[in-house]
Parts: C-alpha cells; sequence; structure tokens
C-alpha cells in the first residue's frame, strides 16, 4: 500500500502548542519523519520506534536544495510502503521549503498527500510584542531569498 503522506507542524516549540489534530496523527501514525530533532517540541518523540530524523541528511548535504531533495526521497521510500507522517517545525506552510519539494515529488509519484494547519511562530511573535500583524503592516522575508535578490 502507498502512502499517503500526512504533513503536520509541530509548532513553535512548546509540545502543548500542538493542534489537536496534528496529535491525533501523531499518535495513530505508523511511521513518523522529522524534518529535524533540533527543535524544543520534540522531545517525547526521540524515544518513539516509529521516529526517524533527517539531521543525518543535513550533515550529509552540501546545500539546503539538496538536502531538501534527499528528505523528500526518504519521505517517499517510507510512502511506499505505506502511510507516513512528516512532521515539520511549526507550521508546515511558513518558511518550511522542504514541504514544497516534498510536494512535488509526492506528485511526480501519484502519492496522496494531507498538509494539516498547525500554530505558527506569527501566533506566537504577535502574542509576544501584544501587536495585530496585520494591523501592523507587517512583513514576512525569507532571509535566503532576500540574500538571493540582493547578490
Amino acid at each position: 500500500m502507498t502512502g499517503p503522506i500526512t504533513i503536520v507542524g509541530l509548532g513553535p516549540g512548546d509540545p502543548t502548542l500542538r493542534t489537536l489534530a496534528t496529535q491525533q496523527t501523531l499518535d495513530q501514525a505508523a511511521r513518523i519523519v522529522l524534518r529535524t530533532a533540533i527543535h524544543p517540541g520534540v522531545a517525547d518523540l526521540l524515544a518513539d520506534s516509529r521516529v526517524v530524523a533527517c539531521d543525518d541528511l543535513y550533515e550529509r548535504g552540501d546545500t539546503f536544495d539538496a538536502v531538501y531533495d534527499a528528505i523528500a526521497d526518504r519521505v517517499v521510500a517510507f510512502a511506499n510502503a505505506g502511510p507516513v507522517v512528516y512532521a515539520v517545525p511549526g507550521h508546515p506552510r511558513f518558511a518550511e521549503r522542504s514541504v514544497g519539494v516534498l510536494l512535488d515529488r509526492a506528485s511526480e509519484q501519484a502519492i496522496r498527500t494531507e498538509i494539516q494547519s498547525a500554530v505558527s511562530l506569527i501566533d506566537v511573535v504577535a502574542t509576544a510584542i501584544d501587536r495585530d500583524p496585520i494591523a501592523s503592516e507587517a512583513q514576512l522575508l525569507d532571509a535566503a531569498e532576500l540574500s538571493a535578490i540582493v547578490d
């Protein structure tokens, strides 16, 4: 049985900020792939035999693009054997280029995907600074993308 791949966000670091849907998905998962184990919100997952982290790929990759390709390959390989959960820090759609690479790879292989929403860094920052980011006209910039434009 192939896939599906469920992509979840682990929130900004505090495991109590995981959504109920994310926690239920993690609890029921047959296989969980963490983009990284270096995140304060994963301590409860690290001893779980269903969990595989991708930090070894960061150590071997020459560029982030190479790392994200390798992560996508790993997740898809697991998905070819059955359902898999890919878990990332924060929200899967905020500053998570690995998710886009994975979605493209899964689409190429006709593997069904689902993305679950999560609490993001933006939520925590808005609370910490006691400001509405929309009313304050906040702008989000990706430093890697910005440096590519400036260079």
